[in-house]
């Protein structure tokens, strides 16, 4: 009886089987295992950044470009442009504001080309004064407006109320 490592020596053994198998197909299964669990996460990682640009593309690349759009035909003097405000987040206020301040920028040139056609009207007015001798008579009041009174002379005769006239 020879010793055993796995028994004490006072236990007697009957005998030993001493098994040898190849593992060679157990490790090919482990490779191809490992290949389809690579391959299943590379696709797996795939989708969710597709779905993650797709996600974000709506939710911030869609309005970003509606702002640009909008921006670029502002630029272009179309001030009756507007951003369809669809949200309530920040790019939905940020629309908000831009379409505000395209109405306000309506506004202001409305109110430059009224000035204009207003400083064109009173150099015009200057000059036939100017030419004919005449005088401009201002008159304000508080609460009640301006009134301006050109007074032009009768052939080459001074304007009446002209003090040079008597």
């Amino acid at each position: 009886e020879s010793g055993c490592h796995v028994h004490s020596g006072n236990q007697r053994v009957l005998g030993v089987l001493d098994v040898t198998m190849s593992l060679a197909e157990v490790d090919r299964e482990v490779a191809r295992s490992r290949g389809y669990t690579l391959m299943l996460s590379l696709l797996g990682i795939l989708t969710i950044s597709l779905l993650l640009w797709a996600f974000f593309h709506r939710l911030v690349g869609r309005p970003v470009a509606r702002l640009l759009v909008a921006t670029n035909a502002v630029a272009t003097g179309d001030l009756a442009h507007r951003i369809p405000v669809t949200r309530n987040d920040e790019l939905g206020q940020l629309a908000t504001s831009f379409n505000e301040m395209t109405v306000r920028l309506a506004e202001a040139r409305h109110q430059i080309y009224q000035s204009n056609k207003l400083a064109s009207l009173g150099r015009l007015a200057a000059g036939i004064v100017s030419e004919h001798g005449g005088v401009v008579e201002v008159n304000s009041k508080v609460g009640q407006g301006t009134t301006f009174t050109i007074r032009l002379p009768l052939n080459g005769a001074a304007p009446s109320g002209d003090p040079s006239a008597s």
